[in-house]
């Protein structure tokens, strides 16, 4: 493969290159670490793929009685079975080995919302673990990890969560959007007495609060099927009743 990559580049060449030119191209490659490219597959076992690397690797047959083989019963013969599926998976590789069997993590989304919030954090650390180096290890992203807390600098989720309000409490975010924040739906229409009214309050508090940077509240003045009215939400002090940006027939 290497070699077929050399003779790719000679190929590529001008008619006029000559063995000094590719050599110093194959040099230049090799000071901004940058690969020939080879479209081709390798199959290897794992012992003859000691020492070797790859952009993708993937590795078949990882089931017990394969990985580790059936024959291996006693401690030393397990450990040497794990020692060649290390071999065989990157350091980075580990890293998300150990978010799968340790934290549970899988790639599917849960849908209940505590849940989800859990699931984009372990998301955001599988994608730092997926943009280190091959080499990196756990160290590494500790690491980069406890950097991060020093400076809070959280790392990226491109995820958008949905919850009700009882389901955030404890949570935050750095921007919320709160909906239906209009009479009847927040309080109630069933909120009539004070303790009621004030309940209702301490939850759009709550809501209020899981903001860490940008918040917007929103309602409607015509629910769908509906012919009655809303109004804004009475616990929407003056000031920001002020600051309404609807325009007519919102």
């Amino acid at each position: 493969n290497v070699l077929a990559a050399v003779q790719s580049l000679a190929d590529e060449m001008p008619a006029t290159a000559t063995a000094a030119d590719l050599l110093a191209d194959l040099t230049h490659r090799a000071e901004v670490d940058v690969e020939p490219t080879v479209n081709a597959v390798t199959l290897s076992t794992i012992h003859a793929a000691k020492g070797l690397e790859w952009e993708i690797v993937h590795i078949a047959g990882v089931s017990d009685g394969l990985l580790p083989l059936s024959f291996a019963t006693d401690d030393a013969a397990i450990a040497e079975e794990r020692r060649l599926l290390y071999v065989a998976v990157t350091p980075r590789d580990t890293l998300g080995m150990i978010l799968r069997e340790h934290f549970n993590w899988v790639s599917k989304p849960p849908a209940n919302p505590i849940e989800r919030h859990s699931w984009n954090v372990l998301a955001a650390v599988q994608s730092l673990a997926d943009e280190m180096p091959a080499t990196a290890t756990a160290a590494d992203l500790l690491a980069d990890l406890t950097h991060r807390a020093e400076v809070d600098v959280e790392p990226t989720v491109n995820a958008v969560t949905l919850s009700t309000i009882h389901a955030a409490k404890g949570l935050e975010w750095e921007i919320v959007h709160i909906a239906g924040v209009s009479d009847g739906l927040l309080p109630l229409s069933f909120a009539t007495d004070d303790a009621a009214i004030a309940e209702e309050r301490r939850l759009l508090y709550v809501a209020v609060t899981r903001a860490k940077k940008a918040l917007s509240m929103s309602w409607s003045e015509r629910g769908a099927n509906q012919s009655s009215t809303r109004t804004r939400s009475r616990f929407i002090p003056a000031a920001l009743a002020a600051t309404d940006t609807r325009t007519p027939g919102e």
